[in-house]
Parts: C-alpha cells; structure tokens; sequence
C-alpha cells in the first residue's frame, strides 16, 4: 500500500512540475507559489510514508504514525473503506478518470472537447481535483463512514464537478 502511495506521489509531483514550468514561463507569481507549497505538500506526505515505513518496521516501539477513527491503521482505511464501499468505489473512478482527462488535456485537448487555449487550466483542474475529491469524501461519509443515498449522490457530484466546470 505504501508503495502506492509514493507512486501517486511521484505523478501528482510530475504534474507539479509541468504547473512550475507553465508558471515560470508566464512568469506568473501565483501560480509559481501555488506550485511551491504543493511541493512543500508532496514532500510532507512522502516524508510521512517514509516514518510509517520505520514505524511499521519497529513494531516493538509501541509507536503509531495515524490511526482511523476505529483505531485501524490507514492502510487498513484505505484498504477495507475506501477499496469495499461504493462511495469509495465512486472516488477511485471518478479520480482515475480526472487523472486520465488531466493527461488527455495536455496532449489533445480538442480530442476530449476541450478548448485548446485553455489546456494547461484544464489539466491543473484535473490533476488537483482527485486530493480535493478524496478530503471531501472524508467529510462527507466519516466518522460513520454508513453507505446512504445522501453520500452515494454527493461523491457522484465531486467527483462529477471538474467535468462540469472544464465543460462549461
């Protein structure tokens, strides 16, 4: 699970650089920090992973890096939540499809249906969409974390809404 974890760090830090790039070449400030600080994000999280991987290798210590609501590691959130229950089906979905819009958005974008002048908005849009997606999905089923129609319906629409703003 761990090796997922650096592996979605690895993409979501390649589509970082791509903002940087696009950033410095317009010399747009904003953007330029905006690309800083999810760096700054990308190297907290890879540095947590990291500590797990210690943590969970000196089992002895007593030590936990994060536990769920239930006292289950995050893994095991992951795993057994996110993996077994439709909302959290819904996200892996909708977020594998973002990702593929984000790419398909930087290469042909009027393939997709996309303006071609605004490629680069659309893929950052994209590409960012699936962290949004997963800490709304957090705060929409937990601490329950109970199948309803009322979560079922709400993580179709976040998971709907980059699609319904890049085509509007």
């Amino acid at each position: 699970m761990r090796v997922l974890g650096f592996f979605g760090i690895a993409l979501l830090l390649a589509f970082n650089a791509i903002g940087m790039v696009i950033a410095v070449q317009r010399n747009d400030w904003r953007g330029i920090a905006l690309m800083a600080f999810m760096t700054a994000m990308l190297a907290f999280f890879a540095r947590t992973l990291w500590l797990g991987r210690r943590m969970e290798r000196e089992a002895r210590s007593g030590r936990t890096l994060a536990q769920g609501w239930y006292g289950e590691s995050v893994s095991t959130f992951l795993v057994n939540q996110v993996g077994k229950s439709p909302e959290g089906l819904i996200l892996l979905v909708g977020c594998s499809i973002s990702l593929a819009l984000a790419i398909a958005s930087l290469t042909v974008p009027t393939v997709v249906g996309l303006p071609a002048g605004r490629a680069t908005t659309n893929a950052t849009l994209f590409g960012i969409w699936p962290i949004l997606a997963f800490v709304l999905y957090v705060r929409i089923c937990g601490p329950a974390f109970k199948t309803s129609a009322f979560t079922v319906v709400a993580m179709l629409a976040v998971v709907s809404a980059p699609v319904v703003i890049a085509y509007r």
